[in-house]
């Protein structure tokens, strides 16, 4: 997908381009690159694009630009606030934790799971808990979070692969700690 849409881009260089591009990056774990093309983007007609803006926050949070992605939820909360709630909010909670606004991403974790509860709310949660050495509140997690992985099927495996890789590296490196 990366190699279509670059070489799209470069043919074609309009701004559905250039976010298709920068999606496939991202998806492809080049958040660096993703969130160049965003922030280029971001300074065309398109600006206050949903789409543009939940990426571009999604690239930041990816590559630590935190308080750039938190400018870019906000935003969506308060001018879109039906735009793609449940992403919105977990990624507003990993923008918080990562700018050490531990109580406000709590928060913002609690908020998802009892929203939403999603595998993914869940599991970022979760993913935040173990960091933090809150072993408590990841077990509770993790129970949920086996009950909902025991349902699946290998196309929910695959979708969710990535979010399992994370909270599998983040148990692993919270074992070794313990």
């Amino acid at each position: 997908e990366v190699r279509l849409a670059r070489a799209e881009f470069e043919s074609t260089p309009t701004a559905q381009n250039q976010m298709r591009l920068a999606a496939a990056l991202l998806d492809a774990g080049e958040s660096e690159e993703a969130a160049k093309l965003y922030e280029g983007a971001l300074k065309g007609p398109f600006a206050s694009d949903p789409d543009l803006r939940y990426g571009a926050a999604r690239s930041f949070v990816e590559c630590g630009r935190y308080q750039d992605a938190l400018a870019h939820l906000e935003e969506l909360r308060t001018h879109r606030p039906t735009y793609r709630p449940d992403g919105v909010s977990l990624l507003t909670a990993r923008a918080y934790a990562g700018t050490a606004r531990s109580a406000e991403a709590r928060e913002e974790f609690e908020s998802a799971v009892q929203k939403f509860g999603t595998f993914e709310a869940h599991a970022e949660y979760a993913i935040w808990a173990l960091a933090m050495g809150d072993a408590a509140t990841s077990a509770r997690l993790q129970t949920e979070i086996d009950n909902i992985t025991r349902r699946w099927n290998a196309m929910n495996r695959q979708l969710n692969e990535p979010v399992l890789r994370r909270l599998r590296a983040a148990q692993a490196l919270a074992a070794r700690r313990a």
